[in-house]
């Protein structure tokens, strides 16, 4: 289940998360990975466009009371979906299910929260179209969910030889 933040402008228009630029961009890198983007639920902690940031620079952030006044919604989503894993897509999910800390940081890291379960944050994909040179990090984080959902690995019986 990958979580992200609210839904762009083309995302608000379609009535469909994950759709735009950089929905496209994660989609891509997903399959390029091995993880099908058919296979994944794509959703958003708040369910309409906040506006772009003051000045420029992309969306805006969605303010607490948004994220509180869809957080039912949200966890109705996550009991019908019950996911294996949750990955937080950006700084904004991050904080949502209580990981500290910075992104840059986190990105990569599977966290067991008590509420969620795991938990494996990644950098949003439309801050690394902005920043192309992080995109080999951002690639290096998706083997970490392949990974993850991979489990534990079994090694092979130990045998004495003579």
């Amino acid at each position: 289940m990958f979580v992200g933040q609210a839904p762009g402008w083309e995302e608000d228009k379609a009535g469909l998360p994950w759709v735009g630029q950089a929905g496209q961009f994660l989609a891509a890198v997903m399959e390029m990975v091995g993880i099908p983007s058919a296979q994944a639920y794509m959703t958003n902690l708040v369910k309409c466009y906040p506006g772009k940031k003051r000045g420029g620079g992309g969306d805006a952030e969605p303010p607490p009371y948004a994220i509180e006044a869809c957080s039912n919604w949200f966890k109705e989503e996550y009991d019908r979906i019950q996911p294996a894993c949750i990955v937080a897509v950006g700084a904004v999910a991050m904080r949502y299910f209580g990981i500290p800390g910075g992104v840059n940081l986190n990105a990569g890291r599977l966290f067991h929260t008590p509420q969620w379960g795991p938990v494996l944050v990644i950098r949003h994909p439309a801050g690394i179209m902005r920043r192309p040179a992080e995109a080999p990090a951002f690639i290096t984080q998706f083997h970490a969910i392949h990974t993850t959902l991979a489990g534990p690995l079994t090694p092979p019986p130990f045998e004495e030889v003579s």
